[in-house]
């Protein structure tokens, strides 16, 4: 985490933030049907994906993206509960696929 964390954090009081959802599950809410939809459309892509690599992530991340018109805020949140943070794919990767897609399936 830490070659992560190094370009975001300006004191240590940021590790927290940046990096609590990789040990406690962040409660989020899907707030609309839109987002019930990315949801599941984020699941099946992500279960797609052909190798866990930051790589086949992000392109997954494009294709959903350009599918919903949506701008990675969204995928951020229903991630790991915020709206910026960490680069996604890579945050994406190191929490992998199995503790990434029990998280959507619980939303």
């Amino acid at each position: 985490l830490l070659p992560l964390l190094k370009t975001r954090m300006e004191t240590l009081k940021d590790f927290d933030s940046l990096t609590a959802f990789f040990f406690r599950v962040p409660d989020i809410k899907v707030r609309n049907e839109k987002e019930r939809e990315v949801v599941i459309d984020l699941i099946q892509v992500l279960e797609s994906v052909p190798s866990w690599t930051e790589q086949d992530i992000f392109l997954g991340f494009k294709t959903l993206l350009e599918k919903h018109s949506l701008r990675m805020p969204v995928l951020y949140y229903l991630l790991t509960g915020n709206e910026k943070g960490l680069p996604l794919p890579q945050v994406i990767e190191i929490l992998g696929r199995e503790e990434t897609l029990k998280r959507l399936k619980a939303l």
